[in-house]
C-alpha cells in the first residue's frame, strides 16, 4: 500500500475514535429530504420529452454533435419539406 494511499484514508477518521468506527470528522450536516437547492429547472418538461426523443433517434450523440443537427432540422422545417 501506498503511503499516501494510508494517509488518506486514516486521516479522514478523528483521532479520539478507535479504529474500526468509522466516524468521519468534520461537520457538514445532514442533507434534507425533498426539494434540492439550485437553480430552477431551464425547460419544461415537454421540451425535455421532445428532446430525449430526438436524441435518442439519432443515436445519443454528444452535446457538440447534437446541436448542428438540431439546426440542420429546424431549417428543414422552417423550409416547409416537413
Amino acid at each position: 500500500m501506498n503511503r499516501d494511499y494510508q494517509g488518506t484514508i486514516l486521516g479522514r477518521y478523528r483521532k479520539d475514535d478507535p479504529v474500526g468506527e468509522g466516524k468521519p470528522k468534520g461537520k457538514r450536516k445532514a442533507r434534507h429530504e425533498g426539494k434540492r437547492g439550485g437553480h430552477p429547472p431551464k425547460y419544461g418538461e415537454e421540451f425535455v420529452k421532445i428532446l430525449t426523443t430526438i436524441w435518442y433517434d439519432y443515436g445519443w450523440p454528444c452535446g457538440k454533435l447534437l446541436v448542428p443537427m438540431l439546426r440542420e432540422m429546424i431549417g428543414f422545417w422552417r423550409r416547409g419539406t416537413v
